[in-house]
């Protein structure tokens, strides 16, 4: 047996490697996880302060430029105001204004040259109006006589009027039924030197000027420039959009941003029902706001589009990543695989060596077997002496439970001699070895243990035991090999894990008066086998297995078993649906002579 150091050294370096291999496999999983939340987590950093740049950027641009905006607005506005003074202090003069002496000067050509004069030059001014206390118009820069008009009814008059108010009223946007563009007019109040209301003084504004100073920036895209009122009215908006002179209720007109004079914020739902980025000014001295806008989506286009290269590229590196850490799983794999096949080209070879050593010494067993049998009788008679000795030493030392245990240890190894001596005498006289009367039950479910132990851990062993089963004269060596035969084959097709079956029963040819026969179905969950080679198990040296894995004799050994007791072996076997061998063996027959090669 000088093999079997190699054997147990090479079982022993599988065992390692396996332990090896599953190790690394933990640790590249621990790895690929970390790796991945890593990655995963780096690019969400990188794409969430992407996003957070480019919204901060487009907030200092839009502040920026409403800014500019705002002073450019108030320009505007404050060059049509100055009209407005010069035309106010060209009634008071130095002598006090009353309503009789403003009539004179309101009415007369004169002021409607100068009138005419003062828009001259103020491309946002397209004409200024004096109106009188009662509403009717006095003069009017665009053509003289004045026609009789009376705008009592408009709201600013009525609302300049009734209020001492001292700032410039800017009114609602009104459209020229004739040239379709759209005018507001900024006001101022005009009272006597006893502070009695006089009239107004008007400039009408085009805004077609803003529309063009706002189309001029060309900002393109999404962006929007909007001027409104302070209470929500929107005057001109620039690219154009329905509503012009409606009042809307939006974030801009808010007290805590109106109370800073702007802001910033984000609306997912404005006016042309866009989600916008917003930037908003109040007009320095006059009730007006501006706004300044871009779209959500245009401002974020570039990040969305980078931030999904950026998700892809990382979606690319983690799948690099679990596919390197997957062909080093694999590799160590492979490994314990490459490991396990030399072992088994070894076991093979020692095997077949084993076989043809066999072989040679059979051609000498005739020779030796008379010497072999009277060494083995004198050998037995000298273990009887022995057993003997030690049986009567056994009774004298109850006191000392030391050698007692010793003693007995003893007995128990000139015992098992004493099988072997028999086995011996057996094999050298071909006679029996120990055919003996058999509880099949029993003797399963003591070798069930050897079996476990065998099967290993991924395969389950079931005991399915027949209660009141005949005894059966038979080798129980021969029988236990029978057994684990069958379950080393179970244990090879199904490398994967599954489960392994052992049941007994009664034939029921009993029932018809025959002797009884007991019936012993090995079942296995593994792929089974196909009809050709199910026909071909039993034949000596057939085997399915990879070359070094099998030799083709361990089924007919268990049909020569079965034979040798005059009982049948039989296979019942579907692809995918698992393998049941049948062994069916007379109770009243012992087992003849039989040697079963190793």
């Amino acid at each position: 047996m000088r093999d079997e150091p190699a054997a147990r050294d090479g079982v022993s370096s599988i065992a390692n490697l396996r332990q090896a291999s599953r190790l690394l496999s933990r640790r590249l999983v621990v790895v690929g996880v970390l790796v991945t939340l890593c990655l995963i987590g780096g690019a969400t950093f990188v794409i969430t302060e992407m996003r957070a740049k480019q919204l901060l950027e487009t907030r200092r641009e839009l502040l920026t430029l409403n800014t500019v905006l705002a002073e450019e607005t108030a320009r505007a506005m404050q060059s049509v105001d100055l009209v407005l003074r010069n035309v106010i202090e060209s009634f008071t003069g130095d002598e006090p204004l009353t309503s009789e002496s403003f009539l004179v000067l309101a009415t007369g050509r004169q002021t409607h040259d100068s009138l005419k004069a003062k828009t001259a030059g103020i491309p946002q001014l397209d004409a200024v109006t004096v109106v009188g206390a009662d509403g009717r118009l006095l003069n009017f820069s665009r053509y003289f006589p004045i026609p009789d008009i009376d705008l009592s009814d408009r709201d600013y008059f009525a609302r300049l009027r009734d209020n001492a108010v001292i700032e410039p009223f800017v009114t609602e946007p009104v459209q020229n039924r004739g040239t379709g563009t759209w005018t507001i007019y900024l006001s101022r109040r005009l009272v006597g030197a006893d502070g009695r209301f006089l009239g107004l003084v008007m400039g009408a504004i085009d805004l077609n000027y803003f529309d063009s100073f706002y189309r001029s920036l060309k900002l393109g895209g999404q962006s929007a420039i909007s001027l409104w009122r302070q209470d929500g009215t929107l005057l001109t908006r620039e690219p154009a959009i329905a509503g012009g002179g409606r009042q809307f209720k939006i974030e801009a007109f808010a007290p805590e941003i109106m109370a800073q004079q702007g802001g910033y914020y984000e609306i997912s739902d404005a006016i042309d029902g866009a989600a916008r980025l917003v930037a908003t000014r109040a007009i320095t001295g006059y009730p007006m706001v501006i706004n300044v806008t871009r779209t959500r989506d245009e401002v974020l286009k570039d990040w969305t589009r980078e931030a999904f290269f950026g998700v892809g590229a990382t979606a690319l590196c983690i799948i690099a990543i679990l596919l390197i850490l997957w062909t080093l799983g694999r590799q160590s794999r492979a490994n314990i695989v490459q490991a396990e096949a030399h072992l088994a080209r070894e076991e093979a070879v020692r095997a077949r060596e084993a076989a043809e050593a066999q072989l040679r010494q059979s051609q000498k067993m005739e020779a030796i077997g008379q010497l072999t049998g009277g060494i083995a009788h004198d050998f037995n008679n000298l273990l009887n002496v022995v057993m003997a000795n030690l049986e009567w030493i056994e009774r004298q030392l109850h006191n000392d439970p030391k050698l007692l245990g010793r003693v007995r240890d003893a007995i128990s190894g000139a015992e098992r001699a004493a099988e072997t001596t028999h086995m011996l005498l057996a094999f050298a006289r071909q006679q029996a070895p120990s055919a003996i009367t058999t509880d099949v039950n029993r003797l399963i479910q003591t070798f069930a243990r050897l079996l476990r132990t065998t099967l290993g851990g991924q395969i389950t062993l079931t005991l399915d035991l027949a209660p009141d089963l005949p005894s059966l004269l038979v080798d129980t060596n021969q029988l236990e090999n029978a057994l684990l035969n069958l379950a080393v084959n179970a244990r090879d097709a199904m490398p994967k894990g599954g489960s392994l079956t052992i049941a007994t029963r009664v034939s029921a040819a009993e029932a018809s008066g025959n002797e009884p026969r007991i019936v012993i179905d090995v079942t296995d969950t593994g792929p089974g086998m196909p009809p050709e080679v199910a026909a071909q198990a039993f034949d000596a040296f057939f085997t399915t297995k990879e070359v070094g894995k099998g030799t083709g004799l361990g089924l007919n050994q268990v049909l020569r078993f079965v034979r040798t007791c005059e009982g049948e072996a039989t296979i019942a076997s579907r692809e995918g649906e698992g393998t049941t061998i049948r062994l069916v063996l007379p109770t009243g027959k012992p087992a003849p002579s039989s040697r079963m090669a190793a």
